[in-house]
């Protein structure tokens, strides 16, 4: 087959190619999951597997920020194994979850070095479990509420954190209110992109350390899921959801 146009006049295939035959009558090109050194066996076209990658149970998990200083990329699917693993210390956490309180012990120490991660704890609620981040950095606290999921996922969820110190007159109070993350961020992005709640060490000391109970704060966390409480919204007005 020669091209007329063509200013060389050669052919553009001197051979028929199977191989090119055989793409051009495939509908999608399927592609093998980025993480397939990890287990992944999934094979898919390009567009859901940029999906399925995004929430790959073997996709790496950087676990720096976490807890102390592990340096570990750990595979989605045993991070919560790897937490387990590690030197635990005792405390309590104080929250509160879709209105339901339940109370718990916390105790730790405000240690004065450049970087501190508080003892890690989980929680879940109906099924989905939820990470309870505090560290101390350059002088600063900062804490904030992880999904054990996938980014998509993390966007369902809003959490809403209240500090207090009953033992002064006026009681002394602090609420944040942000957007969950996932696990696939880091502490450093987190705290960089404002995604946590952030205070002056010595200010909170000094507003929430109970002073007869030397170290010991007290919080709620509560969660809010914003897709759920959406469809509630939607039911309750007669809107469907798939308009």
């Amino acid at each position: 087959w020669n091209c007329s146009n063509c200013t060389c006049k050669n052919p553009f295939v001197l051979e028929h190619c199977k191989v090119i035959e055989a793409l051009l009558k495939m509908d999608q090109m399927q592609f093998k999951c980025e993480n397939l050194v990890s287990g992944c066996k999934e094979t898919l076209d390009k567009e859901k597997m940029k999906v399925h990658q995004a929430e790959c149970i073997y996709r790496p998990i950087k676990c720096t920020g976490f807890v102390g200083s592990c340096e570990s990329k750990v595979p989605f699917h045993e991070l919560l194994d790897h937490f387990n693993h590690l030197e635990a210390k005792p405390g309590t956490i104080l929250f509160s979850t879709f209105g339901t309180r339940m109370e718990k012990h916390f105790l730790s120490c405000l240690h004065r070095r450049k970087m501190v991660t508080f003892p890690l704890r989980k929680f879940v609620v109906s099924d989905i479990t939820f990470l309870n981040v505090m560290m101390l950095l350059n002088d600063s606290f900062h804490h904030w509420i992880v999904l054990y999921g996938s980014r998509n996922e993390a966007k369902n969820f809003s959490y809403t954190l209240e500090y207090f110190n009953d033992t002064t007159t006026p009681k002394v109070t602090c609420s944040y209110t942000g957007q969950v993350v996932s696990v696939d961020e880091t502490y450093a992005s987190i705290i960089e992109n404002g995604n946590c709640f952030g205070i002056n060490r010595k200010l909170f000391d000094k507003k929430f350390i109970i002073q007869e109970e030397e170290n010991k704060f007290k919080f709620y966390v509560t969660i809010r899921n914003m897709k759920e409480e959406a469809k509630d919204e939607n039911y309750e007005s007669g809107i469907d959801d798939s308009d």
